[in-house]
């Protein structure tokens, strides 16, 4: 990690819990839905939207149109939370890296960073709302390098998603950790290609790959 400059990170289910936001849209689902056709109910649901992020899929969607429902409820962005490690692991980590946003977000995504209170240690944020750009595609990629001016060997891609995050920053020489947070959290991976070079379970983790060791004189 000696040549290390530069930590990417994804927003959602990275630094940004969305449990209580899908939670609350299965539930207004099955609310509207139940006692119908289509016996919904929310393990039905939730399982199927855990089928579709394994199968690559978005899972809501892919979901609802498993059981042929075309009617999506809205997704409430004000239920999300950061971590509760999130703001203290990117202060540790700004203070030995640059720190890095690659996001399929909505516009505004700089202000609801700051809202969380991560931004004081967020040096460069892309939004593909922003940038009209969108993962997994590797320009969105090697926009960020280019903006960050750093070698993709000198930067580290940390996300949920084997698909939109290991396996386009593995395609251009990044390199990359799985945290294994969220529905992307239960994906597997298809092939090499789709593999991290290291794997997480929690951000607190970050900081033993990432901290250097403390030098005894």
């Amino acid at each position: 990690m000696d040549n290390v400059k530069w930590l990417f990170f994804d927003v959602g289910y990275t630094l940004i819990n969305e449990d209580k936001c899908h939670e609350n849209r299965i539930k207004n689902t099955v609310s509207r839905f139940h006692g119908s056709k289509w016996k919904l109910t929310y393990d039905n649901l939730y399982e199927a939207m855990v089928q579709a992020s394994r199968d690559y899929c978005q899972p809501y969607v892919t979901a609802l149109k498993s059981f042929g429902i075309d009617y999506y409820e809205p997704y409430e962005k004000e239920l999300e939370v950061p971590y509760a490690a999130a703001k203290s692991v990117l202060k540790e980590l700004h203070s030995y890296y640059k720190i890095g946003v690659i996001a399929n977000q909505t516009a505004g995504t700089i202000e609801r960073l700051r809202g969380f209170g991560l931004m004081d240690d967020i040096d460069l944020v892309l939004s593909s709302a922003e940038e009209g750009l969108e993962k997994p595609d590797v320009r969105f990629y090697l926009k960020a390098l280019e903006l960050a001016g750093c070698k993709s060997s000198e930067a580290v891609m940390i996300g949920d998603r084997l698909d939109n995050d290991i396996y386009p920053a593995n395609q251009i020489g990044m390199i990359t950790v799985w945290i294994k947070q969220g529905f992307g959290g239960m994906q597997h991976p298809l092939s090499e290609s789709y593999e991290p070079d290291y794997t997480v379970t929690e951000l607190e983790e970050l900081l033993e790959l990432f901290v250097p060791p403390v030098r005894e004189e």
